[in-house]
Protein backbone atom coordinates (compact mmCIF):
# COMPACT_ATOMS: atom_id res chain seq x y z
CA UNK A 1 0.00 0.00 0.00
CA UNK A 2 1.45 3.26 -0.56
CA UNK A 3 -0.13 6.76 0.88
CA UNK A 4 -0.10 9.85 -0.57
CA UNK A 5 3.41 10.47 1.00
CA UNK A 6 4.74 7.59 -0.93
CA UNK A 7 5.77 5.95 1.54
CA UNK A 8 4.98 2.01 1.48
CA UNK A 9 2.22 0.66 4.37
CA UNK A 10 1.99 -3.26 5.27
CA UNK A 11 -1.11 -4.68 6.79
CA UNK A 12 0.58 -6.40 9.85
CA UNK A 13 -0.81 -8.70 11.98
CA UNK A 14 0.54 -8.90 15.41
CA UNK A 15 1.63 -12.29 16.86
CA UNK A 16 -0.36 -12.96 20.11
CA UNK A 17 -3.39 -10.35 18.89
CA UNK A 18 -6.48 -11.38 17.10
CA UNK A 19 -7.07 -10.26 13.23
CA UNK A 20 -9.30 -7.45 14.69
CA UNK A 21 -5.93 -6.25 15.82
CA UNK A 22 -4.40 -5.71 12.28
CA UNK A 23 -2.93 -2.39 11.74
CA UNK A 24 -1.60 -0.35 8.21
CA UNK A 25 2.38 0.11 9.78
CA UNK A 26 4.83 2.20 7.71
CA UNK A 27 7.46 0.35 6.16
CA UNK A 28 10.17 3.13 8.28
CA UNK A 29 8.67 2.63 11.60
CA UNK A 30 8.80 -1.75 11.21
CA UNK A 31 12.26 -1.51 9.87
CA UNK A 32 13.57 -0.04 12.77
CA UNK A 33 14.06 -3.54 14.85
CA UNK A 34 16.54 -5.06 12.41
CA UNK A 35 14.42 -9.05 12.56
CA UNK A 36 11.74 -6.72 11.41
CA UNK A 37 14.00 -5.28 8.51
CA UNK A 38 14.78 -8.73 7.27
CA UNK A 39 11.04 -9.84 7.70
CA UNK A 40 9.81 -7.12 5.40
CA UNK A 41 13.03 -8.35 2.79
CA UNK A 42 12.02 -11.78 2.75
CA UNK A 43 8.01 -10.94 2.19
CA UNK A 44 8.79 -8.51 -0.68
CA UNK A 45 11.27 -10.99 -2.28
CA UNK A 46 8.38 -13.83 -1.90
CA UNK A 47 5.76 -10.98 -3.73
CA UNK A 48 8.10 -9.97 -6.45
CA UNK A 49 8.58 -13.66 -7.41
CA UNK A 50 5.51 -14.45 -7.26
CA UNK A 51 5.03 -12.30 -10.08
CA UNK A 52 2.48 -10.07 -8.41
CA UNK A 53 2.10 -6.79 -10.05
CA UNK A 54 1.93 -4.67 -6.75
CA UNK A 55 -2.00 -4.40 -7.14
CA UNK A 56 -4.04 -6.43 -5.07
CA UNK A 57 -7.01 -8.29 -6.05
CA UNK A 58 -10.24 -6.52 -5.17
CA UNK A 59 -12.19 -8.96 -3.21
CA UNK A 60 -15.51 -6.91 -2.58
CA UNK A 61 -18.40 -6.02 -5.06
CA UNK A 62 -20.75 -3.38 -4.89
CA UNK A 63 -24.09 -5.13 -3.73
CA UNK A 64 -27.98 -3.41 -5.37
CA UNK A 65 -28.46 -1.77 -2.11
CA UNK A 66 -25.13 -0.47 -1.98
CA UNK A 67 -23.33 -2.35 0.61
CA UNK A 68 -20.11 -3.79 0.10
CA UNK A 69 -20.01 -7.76 -0.16
CA UNK A 70 -16.84 -10.06 -0.21
CA UNK A 71 -16.76 -12.18 -2.80
CA UNK A 72 -14.22 -14.61 -1.81
CA UNK A 73 -14.62 -18.30 -1.80
CA UNK A 74 -14.61 -18.20 2.45
CA UNK A 75 -17.05 -14.86 3.23
CA UNK A 76 -16.34 -13.33 6.39
CA UNK A 77 -18.81 -13.59 9.01
CA UNK A 78 -18.55 -9.93 11.17
CA UNK A 79 -20.06 -12.08 14.36
CA UNK A 80 -16.47 -13.61 14.36
CA UNK A 81 -15.32 -9.99 16.08
CA UNK A 82 -18.31 -10.43 18.71
CA UNK A 83 -17.50 -11.91 21.81
CA UNK A 84 -20.07 -14.65 22.87
CA UNK A 85 -18.91 -14.51 26.84
CA UNK A 86 -15.87 -14.32 29.06
CA UNK A 87 -13.89 -17.86 30.18
CA UNK A 88 -11.24 -16.78 32.21
CA UNK A 89 -9.87 -13.31 33.17
CA UNK A 90 -5.69 -13.43 34.12
CA UNK A 91 -4.45 -10.89 36.51
CA UNK A 92 -1.09 -8.98 34.87
CA UNK A 93 1.77 -8.30 36.65
CA UNK A 94 2.07 -4.41 36.66
CA UNK A 95 0.04 -2.11 34.77
CA UNK A 96 -1.34 -3.99 32.58
CA UNK A 97 -4.53 -4.48 31.49
CA UNK A 98 -5.98 -8.51 31.93
CA UNK A 99 -5.71 -11.12 29.52
CA UNK A 100 -9.36 -12.72 28.89
CA UNK A 101 -9.90 -16.21 27.39
CA UNK A 102 -13.17 -16.00 25.35
CA UNK A 103 -15.38 -17.65 23.03
CA UNK A 104 -16.04 -15.61 20.14
CA UNK A 105 -19.58 -15.48 18.86
CA UNK A 106 -20.38 -18.06 15.73
CA UNK A 107 -16.91 -20.29 16.24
Amino acid sequence: ELEQSGEQEFLVKWKGMAYVHCQWVKRSALEVDPANKQRVLRFLKALSTHGDSGVSENTWQLAQDGESVRVDDEPFNPEFNLVERIIAEQPQLEDLPPKWLVKWRSL
